[in-house]
């Protein structure tokens, strides 16, 4: 999967990248996969929101009849300065023993006529998006 998704991000170098989902490994620990994880981060200069946007509670996998949680759901930015926040969604009605986890981020569409020029500047508008997992 790693090699995969590798292959994609090299062939759109030039492109922002947002990479959502279930990784099934605490990141935060040093073990074999977790290592193999971070360092494939590291080297696609990859950054985690739960990083660069802290929160409280961190606790996104919740398992009771196992006694067993922990944080294995990520977002990964390459570009952090076009995200604009993270955060766990705690809902009242869940039935999944995952909480969500939502990322807002700008994407800024150069290739398109349909955002309008904005600002003395001549910067162009973002369109803004809410992923969540």
């Amino acid at each position: 999967m790693l090699s995969e998704t590798d292959a994609v991000i090299s062939s759109h170098s030039s492109s922002s990248c947002l990479i959502g989902g279930d990784f099934n490994v605490e990141l935060d620990r040093s073990d074999d996969i977790s290592t193999v994880v971070n360092n494939f981060n590291h080297n696609n200069q990859l950054l985690r929101c739960d990083v660069l946007f802290p929160v409280t509670d961190r606790l996104i996998f919740y398992n009771e009849s196992l006694q067993c949680d922990g944080m294995i759901d990520y977002f990964l930015t390459l570009h952090p300065n076009d995200t604009i926040a993270f955060n766990i969604v705690h809902q009242d009605i869940n039935v999944s023993d995952h909480h969500l986890t939502m990322t807002v981020c700008d994407y800024f569409d150069n290739m398109s006529k349909s955002v309008p020029v904005t600002g003395h500047q001549g910067h162009q508008r973002p369109t803004r998006y809410i992923i969540s997992t």
